[in-house]
């Protein structure tokens, strides 16, 4: 029976990419945490009594939350594509799904339940991805994927960080800090591996419609690396200050 209930799970069709579950799980968030925090702000609603108070929260779960899972969802599936390895199976994302349930649960809860639940299921998500993709990223003779692998290294330390200051009792916020400016180190290096493909797409469709064009498409790192360079200076000068 209880294999039955399991086999009917994995089955179902939106376990079928590991983007499915977590992009819906961040909608959903999306949606609580917008009508919580209007709550909070119109009509004084209480939000979960956090480490920190209502602004960590609120940025607690728009970077570790929403951000980690949208991550994951993006990485879990295209990094497949991109090393040109087998794709993960459902359970894979059945699996973060239900960690990253936890970490939710247990960090809305760190109020009565004390800081530990929720930093080992938030760190345990944030490091699970690094740990299961790090062979396939670092695995490219071209090194193309070295980037993915910084960001994800550095979103784990974030929440490492971010739990240190918390079991310590010290305000955490300039981690939070730091994991913006990650998040946006993670959108170049994902939209300079993504317009790589649909550029070169576009230019393989003008090929079979016998137009000439020369040579493919390769994102230039220059100016690339230079954002990254400059996202990383600005977010250490904060976390210093």
């Amino acid at each position: 029976m209880l294999k039955s209930s399991s086999r009917q799970l994995t089955d179902w069709p939106v376990l079928l990419c590991s983007f499915r579950p977590l992009f819906l799980v961040t909608v959903l968030l999306a949606m609580l945490g917008i009508a919580l925090w209007l709550g909070f702000l119109g009509l004084g609603m209480p939000l979960p009594p956090v480490p920190g108070g209502p602004l960590v929260w609120h940025a607690h779960e728009l970077l570790l939350g929403f951000g980690l899972a949208a991550v994951a969802g993006f990485v879990l599936t295209a990094v497949p594509e991109f090393t040109a390895t087998a794709p993960f199976g459902r359970r894979v994302g059945l699996t973060f799904v239900s960690l990253w349930l936890a970490a939710r649960l247990t960090f809305w809860l760190s109020g009565p339940l004390g800081p530990w639940p929720a930093a080992l299921c938030n760190l345990g998500f944030a490091l699970a991805l690094p740990l299961l993709l790090t062979p396939r990223l670092l695995g490219d003779p071209l090194r193309r994927q070295w980037g993915f692998f910084g960001g994800l290294s550095a979103l784990a330390l974030v929440t490492a960080g971010f739990y240190f200051d918390v079991l310590r009792g010290v305000y955490p916020m300039r981690w939070l800090h730091a994991g913006i400016g990650v998040l946006m180190v993670l959108i170049v290096v994902a939209m300079s591996r993504i317009s790589i493909r649909i550029v070169n797409d576009a230019i393989e469709a003008r090929r079979d419609a016998g137009h000439e064009v020369d040579e493919d498409y390769r994102a230039r790192p220059p100016r690339r690396n230079l954002a990254i360079f400059c996202i990383a200076l600005f977010s250490l000068g904060e976390w210093l200050a």
